[in-house]
């Protein structure tokens, strides 16, 4: 991955952990921007350069997964990865078990 790819997923997550902490504490403006940025930090030494994984757990978004996960197998074709990880917002990793089904 790129060092530019690393900057968005950390921008990603930290706006996606802001929004979480507000939703969930009703905590506003830089409270949350404070805590997400501990949280980043705190998961960066525990997990940084792995894949994170979270599962699905509304039947709805799994059909769409699974209609998702069909349309990359049918459009692989071994030389498009890249092409494919930016156009269903997904890692190599989901390329590769989508082609795997």
């Amino acid at each position: 991955m790129t060092d530019d790819h690393e900057i968005d997923s950390a921008t990603w997550w930290r706006d996606e952990l802001i929004i979480g902490i507000q939703l969930a504490t009703g905590m506003k403006g830089e409270f949350a921007e404070r805590f997400a940025d501990s949280l980043l930090c705190v998961m960066r030494k525990r997990n940084g350069g792995r894949e994170i994984y979270i599962p699905v757990i509304d039947n709805t978004i799994r059909k769409d997964a699974q209609q998702r996960y069909a349309s990359i197998k049918k459009e692989f074709n071994g030389r498009n990865m890249r092409e494919l990880m930016r156009k269903y917002k997904v890692s190599k990793r989901t390329i590769y078990r989508a082609c795997k089904k």
